[in-house]
């Protein structure tokens, strides 16, 4: 498959010769399923996240990437699978959902699609579904995009699990997405934050 080629052969090759700096680190060593959730603001940002991560991930992507053959053929190669935005797409979440029960990594931007600006843009709320549907825990992971470069060292930033179960318990269902939507759009801005704070010219 494309995705263990990259991962395997490639990967060793770019983290050598790029380097990568991932904050919070330790946060990505972790067994069981798990929901990978990051900002979107280029092409390469799922690519990275999967050469810096020990864990397969399988992605929740665009159904517009689908649309030809050689395209499906490309993209379910990177382990990925569509999701129907303009629609409660239920197929897409219950194989997140299969994908988290069997004890797998689930990734998945919240935005929704790649950000303009570059900034966090607001969540949509189906991955809030997804954890409190799944009750896994939930990785917060920020890309900083103004670090990609030829001469650069990409930059991540990743935050400690959200615990869905603890975070949800004694709450209804309804309440729990709303509380898991607001926490997780909290984490990465405080990732965020972190990242231009400490890259602002001094």
């Amino acid at each position: 498959m494309i995705y263990y080629f990259l991962k395997y052969f490639i990967a060793p090759i770019y983290l050598l010769i790029w380097r990568p700096i991932v904050h919070g680190k330790k946060n990505l060593r972790f067994s069981g399923g798990a929901i990978v959730i990051s900002n979107h603001a280029s092409y390469i940002d799922p690519v990275l996240l999967a050469f810096v991560s020990k864990r397969t991930i399988r992605y929740m992507a665009k159904v517009e990437l689908f649309q030809s053959k050689l395209s499906a053929l490309f993209m379910k190669g990177l382990l990925a699978f569509p999701v129907n935005r303009s629609s409660a797409d239920l197929k897409s979440i219950k194989q997140a959902a299969e994908i988290l029960q069997g004890g797998k990594v689930f990734g998945i931007f919240p935005e929704g699609t790649r950000s303009v600006t570059g900034r966090v843009d607001d969540f949509e709320r189906g991955t809030a579904f997804i954890a409190v549907h799944s009750m896994q825990p939930v990785i917060p992971v920020y890309m900083d995009s103004t670090s990609y470069g030829f001469f650069k060292r990409p930059r991540i930033y990743v935050g400690k699990a959200l615990d869905t179960e603890a975070i949800c318990s004694d709450i209804s269902r309804s309440q729990g997405i709303r509380l898991m939507h607001d926490k997780m759009t909290e984490a990465v801005n405080d990732l965020e934050r972190i990242a231009l704070s400490e890259n602002k010219p001094r």
